[in-house]
């Protein structure tokens, strides 16, 4: 019994409580054998090693993670507020009454580029071309409908007859329609 070699098997077969009932070379291997002991010891190495592996992949995805989201927080500037425009209070006239007769104001056409609230502007030195929108400045509405407003509030004030939109149903004698073309800054 001295030069029987074990298997794993063996081992697991026998009394695991003690281990002083395992044979000596069962553990050590004979000469010119490398042992179950050994075995077993080089096996615990590499899983050793393979844990340490996984658990420092691990630890770099979740400071890699961390380091993501902390990023994301960490030296951002404040957003500026987008700031909105109109063409302002109507200005006192002090016109007297031009029109007698009541006028029909269409709504101003323009082109559907157009019928966002963009502020635009062309830079004549660069590509006078292009119209560009502003990152932070926009209109309260699409410019057509702030032009057809100021238009109306415009021809009331003069009017003594009154402005009339087509919704109102009524004939007049003279209607007015704009088509807008270009509205830059």
């Amino acid at each position: 019994m001295k030069n029987k070699k074990f298997s794993l098997s063996d081992l697991f077969a026998m009394d695991k409580s003690s281990p002083r009932n395992l044979p000596p070379n069962a553990l050590l291997g004979g000469r010119g054998s490398s042992g179950l002991l050994a075995f077993l010891d080089t096996r615990m190495r590499e899983n050793d090693a393979i844990g340490r592996y996984r658990g420092a992949r691990r630890l770099w995805i979740v400071l890699g993670a961390a380091a993501l989201a902390g990023g994301c927080a960490v030296g951002t500037t404040p957003r500026l507020e987008i700031a909105s425009y109109d063409f302002g209070p109507l200005a006192a006239s002090a016109a007297k009454a031009v029109l007698s007769r009541p006028l029909l104001v269409y709504e101003v056409g323009a082109p559907a580029w157009m019928d966002t609230t963009a502020v635009y502007y062309r830079l004549a030195y660069r590509d006078a071309a292009r119209p560009q929108a502003y990152a932070n400045s926009r209109w309260v509405m699409p410019p057509a409908a702030l032009l057809t407003a100021r238009l109306r509030q415009r021809l009331s004030a003069v009017s003594s007859a009154g402005v009339v939109v087509p919704a109102d149903a009524v004939r007049t004698d003279a209607a007015l329609r704009i088509e807008l073309d270009e509205f830059t800054q």
